[in-house]
């Protein structure tokens, strides 16, 4: 299993992977496509926790937004 984890606005990589399961609502611009109404439609989206760990998990660490060169330090708790 992979995670891409954002870290470049968080303080610690334990709030990073409670971002990163925290639920999204898909609304204005960013609708979702309804395969069954044909239209875009507001929702929520929302990555499920681990229930079970894998044998090999995979994080990776953003640190750098695209077209920036500035890196940020974070906190490894």
């Amino acid at each position: 299993m992979d995670i891409s984890l954002e870290i470049l606005h968080s303080i610690s990589i334990k709030e990073s992977m409670q971002k990163f399961f925290q639920s999204e609502i898909l609304d204005g611009n960013n609708k979702y496509k309804c395969e069954t109404y044909d239209k875009l439609v507001t929702a929520r989206k929302q990555m499920s926790s681990i229930l079970q760990m894998p044998n090999i998990l995979v994080i990776q660490l953003k640190t750098k937004s695209h077209g920036s060169n500035k890196w940020n330090a974070i906190s490894k708790d």
